[in-house]
């Protein structure tokens, strides 16, 4: 059973937080890394609360479960390997039998010639955030090289994979959504505004 000091020290942790983010950033600059390391170190903290002996050495001890949570991220986001083909947003179709045409493309359950599909997605990379955008022109529209995307993206190479991962799914997801919404207002899904 805790003491009422131990009780106070514990409630405390969740008071901790804006400093735990802080900290976090000087190690990372991906909020979304953050978001997570924090949520984990709550987690692991409520799981060893009872290894903190001392309610004044919480925030020290949180500091270092959280340094812990990032370690472990950054190593399991260095194991994943990722290609130019993981998760395409597009799937092209088999090229039709006449040369003239160019492949239709396939996003989630639609269907698109060519040139609509071009159109759409120069439209859904309009809406992406800058930084998404800049990414995904730098490794797609270079030679594919995270080390050339994390340079001129000023992005940290262990993070150019996940970034990567996250732009495109934001990018299926836009396209994705304007053509729901087309198909909502009876618009041919084939056709672009």
């Amino acid at each position: 059973m805790h003491t009422n000091g131990e009780e106070r020290g514990w409630s405390g942790l969740v008071d901790l937080e804006r400093g735990l983010r802080r900290f976090l950033s000087r190690y990372c600059r991906d909020q979304n890394v953050i978001d997570d390391v924090v949520q984990e170190t709550f987690v692991r903290a409520a799981h060893y609360r009872t290894s903190l002996t001392a309610a004044e050495r919480l925030g020290p001890w949180a500091r270092r479960i959280a340094l812990n949570v990032l370690a472990d991220s950054l190593r399991r986001q260095q194991r994943y390997v990722l290609s130019r083909e993981d998760d395409p947003v597009w799937e092209v179709l088999e090229a039709p039998p006449s040369g003239d045409e160019l492949p239709p493309w396939r996003v989630g359950r639609w269907t698109l010639p060519h040139e609509e599909a071009v159109a759409h997605l120069v439209a859904a990379l309009a809406e992406l955030r800058a930084d998404d955008r800049q990414l995904l022109g730098s490794y797609y529209g270079g030679r594919g090289s995270c080390r050339e995307a994390a340079g001129e993206c000023g992005v940290p190479l262990h993070l150019v994979k996940i970034r990567l991962f996250r732009a495109r799914r934001r990018l299926r997801r836009a396209i994705e959504r304007r053509l729901a919404a087309r198909n909502r207002r009876g618009i041919a899904v084939g056709a672009v505004a």
